[in-house]
């Protein structure tokens, strides 16, 4: 996922047959009992689409579960990563993230020799 790129997850379709392949690939929603799933695919090849350098291609496919706790204090997300091109098996993980709003929010500044590392080679 680009920093500073709006991601749509299109809620109202069932597939990803005449979307673009793009850096960030097509994404569709839906909800199962509660819980947004995201399935993206038509990613284009990137030399580091994967993190840490490694590449991914147009077979990559993820799959995100965006579920809200009860208390609607904590959302967990869940993944699966698939690129048969470039990974030996599926990667997965998952985070749960806070919500905090006694915190303060610090931004932080862009390291651009490292930034460059994801631009897109053309």
């Amino acid at each position: 996922m680009n920093v500073g790129v709006e991601r749509i997850v299109h809620l109202n379709v069932t597939t990803h047959d005449g979307a673009p392949f793009t850096n960030d690939g097509h994404s569709i929603g839906r909800w199962e009992e509660g819980v947004l799933v995201v399935d993206t695919r038509n990613f284009i090849d990137h030399p580091v689409g994967n993190r840490y350098g490694v590449p991914s291609g147009a077979q990559k496919h993820l799959v995100e579960r965006f579920e809200l706790a009860a208390d609607r204090t904590t959302l967990t997300y869940r993944y699966r990563l698939e690129d048969p091109e470039y990974l030996a098996a599926p990667f997965e993980g998952s985070a749960v993230w806070a919500y905090r709003p006694d915190l303060p929010y610090k931004a932080e500044d862009c390291d651009l020799e490292n930034t460059r590392r994801y631009l897109e080679e053309r």
